[in-house]
């Protein structure tokens, strides 16, 4: 007998694969660095990874998520970074990296971040991006990078 409608969509669950934006992304442990996106097909340079919408938090806001699990996974948002934002999709899991070869592109009034490939980007490669905005930024992230 064939699986139901559920059970093939618990499948696709369970196997930790999510189709994103333009492609699959793929949440994956990423040794030394915890949860991470990995590509499920080739990106070509410039290629739209995913565009997702975002929770900004404004400034009088962020003590209340400062001191939670939420602070580590947030964006600067606003015209002088003095808000932040909450990515939802796969945003606010992708991993940092001084040589990233994807680039977030964060559109303020629209409230979104599009995430590009910087690279040809190969099928099973982490997709990373520099949390400095500036892919080329060597300033510290505030935490051991790997």
């Amino acid at each position: 007998m064939s699986p139901t409608v559920a059970e093939r969509l618990i499948a696709r669950r369970d196997s930790g694969r999510v189709t994103g934006a333009t492609g699959p992304l793929h949440v994956r442990v990423i040794r030394g660095k915890g949860r991470g996106i990995v590509a499920g097909r080739r990106f070509g340079e410039g290629e739209l990874i995913e565009r997702i919408p975002v929770i900004v938090i404004p400034a009088d806001e962020w003590e209340l998520v400062g001191e939670s699990v939420l602070s580590a996974f947030c964006f600067s948002w606003g015209d002088d970074n003095d808000d932040t934002a909450i990515a939802l999709g796969h945003g606010s899991l992708f991993n940092h990296s001084y040589r990233p070869n994807a680039f977030a592109e964060l559109l303020m009034r629209q409230r979104l971040i599009e995430f590009r490939a910087l690279r040809d980007i190969g099928e099973g490669e982490e997709i990373t991006i520099n949390y400095n905005g500036d892919p080329d930024s060597t300033d510290e992230v505030g935490f051991p990078v790997r």
